[in-house]
């Protein structure tokens, strides 16, 4: 390829003079490789950049070569003053690893889609380069996912996503920490210098990334099982994040109105206290319940579910429940973020798959609407709890 350090800024317009001094200096046989990496736009700079590190420049580049080979043009390196207050973290390099399968030690699999992984390169002192720690995200989520919060087995829940969709807000779409566990990656972190990493250091680096990624092992206790997204009782397209704090004020409504049915409460008492008997009674009476007072407004799809008649929880609105000949091709719906994720020059966004539930005409037909089990639990607790507090004060007097 052809091109000069003179016109370097013209490949690049937000590099300033400074530190196209410094690459002028620094780049030795990394020129033409760097060049085009400009020119394609897979380097940033953040404003502010330090000249200081302009000496760790080379082996941060044969590094990026090297992932540049194992993935053509699907890697974006950062170069910035500090991230996150860290003044110590000098750059990323986000890689799109895209789609592949995860598997378990059950021969069990789950897809995964659109991928990135987020090298975070850290400085000691001025002296030299290491990796400090590794970060995932993905920008294609399954519905059933979302509800789940499930992003990968090794990172934590994210079940906030769905809570920024179900309120309309801006996605908050983030790198997340990856847990190693006791991975032999580790070799290659923090103590390891990056000016020292040889062909076979960089492969077998890659090699134990790639093994995290594809691999969840059931003894070492996963963030989260990908066969949770399967057997939650919150799969469905549709299910909202429930807390009592989102539904406070419903729930006391309801409880404030049970005494209107008290024929349908049943206690008993053990060495813990008076106890609210959990039966089909009380389930039948909580549903009623929620029907007489939310039945015409959108608050009633925060209460209800449907379950199949062996006891599977589904979604709150029947209509997303799909008979399996009839399914079709899933919906994408694409979702703008908050986060100021930038791939390639691209702003990312986040997508989802619509999977609706599906299931044999059969199920559908005995399909039993209920009332969702958290709120069961919810309404369950606070009465045992308003029971017991009047059952102390009364024996108290």
């Amino acid at each position: 390829m052809g091109g000069s350090f003179e016109n370097l800024s013209l490949l690049f317009i937000l590099i300033n003079m400074e530190l196209e001094e410094i690459l002028k200096n620094n780049l030795n046989n990394n020129k033409e490789f760097i060049l085009e990496e400009l020119k394609e736009g897979r380097i940033t700079f953040d404003a502010g950049y330090s000249s200081n590190y302009e000496k760790l420049f080379n082996s941060l580049f044969e590094f990026l070569k090297f992932l540049s080979e194992w993935y053509p043009g699907r890697v974006n390196l950062n170069l910035m003053k500090g991230y996150e207050n860290d003044p110590h973290i000098i750059s990323s390099i986000s890689v799109y690893i895209g789609d592949f399968t995860i598997v378990n030690n059950l021969e069990q699999s789950h897809p995964i889609k659109d991928l990135y992984i987020r090298i975070n390169i850290h400085k000691y002192r001025n002296e030299y380069l290491y990796i400090g720690s590794l970060d995932l995200m993905r920008t294609t989520l399954t519905s059933k996912e979302l509800v789940c919060g499930y992003i990968h087995s090794h990172v934590s829940n994210r079940r906030d996503i769905l809570s920024d969709i179900n309120k309309g807000n801006k996605v908050s779409l983030n790198y997340n920490s990856i847990c190693l566990g006791n991975n032999p990656i580790r070799n290659y972190l923090n103590n390891k210098r990056l000016d020292e990493f040889t062909r076979n250091d960089f492969e077998g680096f890659m090699m134990h990334l790639m093994s995290i990624l594809t691999y969840e092992s059931i003894e070492t206790n996963p963030y989260l099982y990908f066969v949770d997204v399967y057997n939650s009782t919150l799969l469905g397209a549709n299910f909202r994040v429930l807390s009592y704090g989102n539904l406070k004020d419903c729930i006391k409504n309801i409880i404030n109105n049970i005494p209107n049915y008290t024929d349908s409460l049943e206690f008993d008492v053990d060495r813990t206290g008076i106890i609210l008997k959990k039966s089909q009674k009380l389930e039948d009476l909580l549903l009623k319940m929620v029907k007489d007072i939310y039945g015409n407004s959108s608050r009633y799809e925060d209460f209800v579910c449907y379950k199949t008649n062996s006891g599977y929880c589904k979604v709150f609105d029947k209509s997303l429940i799909k008979i399996s000949e009839d399914a079709g091709e899933p919906e994408i719906k694409t979702y703008e973020t908050s986060s100021n994720l930038y791939f390639r020059g691209e702003k990312l966004k986040l997508k989802v798959i619509q999977e609706p539930d599906t299931v044999t005409k059969e199920v559908y037909d005995n399909l039993v609407e209920i009332i969702h089990p958290e709120i069961l639990e919810m309404i369950i607790k606070i009465i045992q709890f308003r029971v017991n507090t009047k059952y102390i004060q009364y024996g108290l007097q």
